[in-house]
């Protein structure tokens, strides 16, 4: 010992000392006897001063083998995302198996008031939502509960929902999940969520029976329509502000198979799809279907890629999907399947490991519009085609139907603000795609170019609305205000109550906030 100089020695002592304290708790099933009073006063301070160190230092002797460091390989596998601009540089990654382990680790991170950030799925674009560089990254990767029950599937929050529907089709389940592979279950739910079975059902948000959550104090508590009911619908779509949601259960429906697949089209029919898109937001009343109208700029071309769907699995396009059917495809992959079998197609062309930047605007469905904002998203992007190393960007137009938004209603509402007085509204995602760190600076400043003019052409023409879908949003972007001031008093409430030592605001850095 005498060869280790002071600072480490004290280190040492003091991890050991706070170590032995907690794993006696720990053996008596007891971590609600671990609280920042009841931990000896010089353990305490020490533990705030040495901070991320210390801290992993202290989860590694509590959790063996479920705490991993750079030079290890489980780091780079817990390290890894969607989107290479989400890798960050966490001092340890700590994997926990259960809610108990969620909980102790919590309470260690507050007491030690060290930084710490939540992955789910990874399949996230912005910096520092998911990860961090300063302390800890609790990965969910092995929060995998899968367990059908009557009327419902509880789901661990490390799942990806090509894992869940595998599951659920085996037994002619299915639930209002993601909509491709790779998606995890967290972000998904916890951001709102869009389905294929949305217009029939709401939200995936507003199909939850209830959360498991773990606050900022380490208790683990349920969230449902008749436990903390306010919890309850403060975390239908506001991200991390509460607490980290370890498992979802959500309402399972019959399925025995779905009709789905892609349609390609040249650019000389974009005129008319933008009318037939138009028509289907406004139209539309077979809410068993479902319709993702996708525009690619690529290198020397553009194409439209639409993805279109039926809970029926029918033999024929229904007659709401017939308009596009009527419009050239040159590829056509339609056919009957299933959950699993529609999000491993959507998400076969999704390249993992590019840089990505998504940004969200919504509009009142209108064909005109619609052009317009295309017309802006092609000049200003199809210079970098050209100039940019595997750039490739895409905007989507999402119709939000009046069916789906009344669906949410009717299982209780959420806190994103949607009404349909405007008229049908159209959630447009601009996804960008390029591969060298060196063009984030350029691509990211055409991509705010397109979204200021196309936002500023719609608050023209009276076809603007505030609300910003948060799964496919820029940092920049004001998402809770965007629910509007009802909403945002409700989370603040739900704040105050549930989180008062404003422990996902103060530790936990990124995501949207609520603005307090």
């Amino acid at each position: 010992m005498h060869l280790l100089g002071k600072s480490v020695r004290s280190t040492l002592f003091i991890a050991g000392g706070l170590l032995a304290y907690i794993t006696a708790a720990a053996e008596t099933l007891d971590s609600a006897a671990i609280t920042a009073a009841s931990i000896p006063t010089e353990i305490s301070a020490s533990v705030s001063s040495y901070g991320n160190i210390l801290t992993c230092a202290i989860l590694t002797g509590l959790f063996w083998g479920k705490v991993a460091y750079p030079s290890s390989t489980s780091y780079g596998e817990e390290n890894a995302y969607w989107s290479a601009t989400a890798i960050l540089s966490p001092t340890c990654i700590f994997t926990p198996t259960s809610a108990t382990d969620v909980s102790l680790a919590v309470k260690i991170l507050t007491l030690s008031k060290v930084e710490f950030a939540i992955r789910g799925g990874g399949h996230t674009a912005n910096a520092g939502w998911a990860n961090t560089n300063k302390g800890v990254l609790i990965s969910l990767s092995e929060l995998k509960t899968l367990n059908a029950k009557s009327g419902y599937v509880e789901v661990g929050a490390g799942l990806h929902w090509d894992e869940v529907y595998e599951y659920l089709d085996a037994r002619q389940l299915s639930v209002v999940g993601g909509r491709m592979t790779g998606v995890g279950v967290s972000g998904y739910l916890l951001g709102g969520g869009i389905s294929y079975i949305s217009n029939e059902r709401g939200f995936g948000c507003d199909n939850v029976k209830n959360y498991e959550v773990v606050l900022g104090d380490g208790r683990i508590v349920s969230a449902n329509a008749q436990t903390n009911p306010g919890l309850f619908k403060a975390l239908k779509g506001s991200t991390n502000n509460f607490g980290i949601v370890t498992r979802f259960d959500l309402y399972t429906y019959a399925s025995a198979g779905v009709y789905a697949g892609s349609l390609y089209y040249l650019e000389s029919s974009f005129d008319e799809l933008f009318d037939a898109t138009a028509a289907y937001a406004v139209n539309n009343t077979d809410i068993k279907t479902h319709v993702i109208p996708a525009f690619v700029s690529l290198p020397g071309y553009n194409v439209a890629a639409y993805y279109v769907f039926s809970s029926d699995p029918v033999t024929s396009p229904p007659a709401a999907l017939e308009p596009f059917f009527d419009i050239p495809a040159f590829t056509d992959t339609t056919r009957i399947t299933n959950f699993t079998g529609a999000t491993e197609e959507l998400g076969a062309g999704d390249v993992y490991g590019m840089r990505h930047y998504l940004q969200a605007l919504t509009i009142v469905a209108d064909a005109s519009l619609y052009k317009d904002i295309y017309a802006i998203f092609k000049a200003l992007n199809s210079p970098l085609t050209t100039t940019i190393t595997g750039f490739q960007a895409s905007v989507a137009y999402q119709p939000l139907s009046a069916s789906m938004i009344a669906a949410g209603a009717v299982r209780g509402g959420n806190v994103l603000g949607l009404d349909d007085s405007q008229g049908v509204l159209t959630c447009l995602n601009f996804n960008y795609r390029w591969t060298n760190t060196t063009d984030d600076v350029t691509v990211k400043a055409v991509a705010a170019k397109v979204i200021d003019q196309a936002r500023e052409l719609a608050k023209g023409r009276g076809l603007f609305n505030p609300y910003i879908y948060l799964n496919y949003a820029d940092p920049d972007a004001e998402v809770i205000e965007g629910y509007g001031a009802a909403n945002v008093k409700t989370l603040q409430a739900a704040k105050k109550k549930w989180d008062p030592e404003n422990v996902f605001s103060k530790l936990v850095k990124g995501g949207f906030k609520v603005p307090m």
